[in-house]
């Protein structure tokens, strides 16, 4: 069990030191939000496969330390040139981390091969978001990173801009418009189906009770 598991968590060790060397750089409060919730991704991952290790009667890895050094110097420096070079830095090692993943997956059976498929889902997600960030910032949508993508590019971006909800990480249309704050801090933005989808899993009392708010006070039901 270890010797399958304790490489995945060694490998989510190291680029969670990546993000946490890059994070303060960034200055785009929507990419620190993505960067943010990657970073939360992993942990939970992490939490989810030590106590695999520990219910198989074993102990999980703690530290990832030269290949966390080796991916805090490339993201250091893809973050010198810019924000895109960082995304593509964590996405080729978000893709090893979901190819690990597959390589473990039919090796495990039962409860063990369902927590692992849990963290397996989450790599997959942090990739397809890194992907649909990278083709959407190019000087225009970029084909080779679009063809990575299940869906058209639209359905990420309904803008065509590279805007980061704080719910979901991408711009995703819907029948309300999104909401942006700016003003008291901190900056949020909610997409447009975000704002549809949290709006629709107010309980019944509440929902009656929108009808009397003013605008702000359902934006801020909303964003709370």
């Amino acid at each position: 069990m270890t010797a399958l598991l304790n490489p995945l968590i060694y490998r989510e060790l190291a680029t969670i030191g990546a993000i946490d060397s890059v994070m303060p750089r960034e200055s785009n409060p929507g990419y620190v939000m993505l960067m943010r919730a990657t970073k939360l991704g992993k942990q939970a991952s992490i939490e989810q496969l030590a106590a695999m290790i520990r219910f198989a009667g074993a102990q999980p890895v703690e530290s990832a330390a030269p290949v966390e050094a080796m991916l805090k110097l490339q993201s250091v420096l893809a973050r010198r040139i810019g924000t895109t070079p960082v995304l593509r830095a964590m996405r080729v090692a978000e893709a090893e981390i979901v190819r690990a993943y597959g390589d473990v997956y039919d090796r495990l059976d039962g409860i063990f091969q369902k927590g692992l498929e849990k963290c397996w889902r989450r790599a997959l997600k942090h990739l397809a978001v890194l992907t649909a960030h990278i083709a959407i910032r190019g000087a225009k949508p970029e084909l080779e990173e679009m063809l990575r993508l299940p869906m058209p590019l639209d359905q990420y971006f309904a803008n065509g801009e590279d805007r980061v909800c704080f719910r979901c990480l991408l711009d995703r249309p819907g029948g309300l418009p999104p909401l942006e704050r700016t003003d008291p801090h901190p900056y949020t933005y909610l997409c447009a189906a975000c704002h549809q989808e949290v709006l629709a899993d107010f309980p019944p009392d509440l929902l009656d009770a929108v009808r009397r708010w003013t605008e702000d006070e359902r934006e801020a039901h909303v964003i709370e």
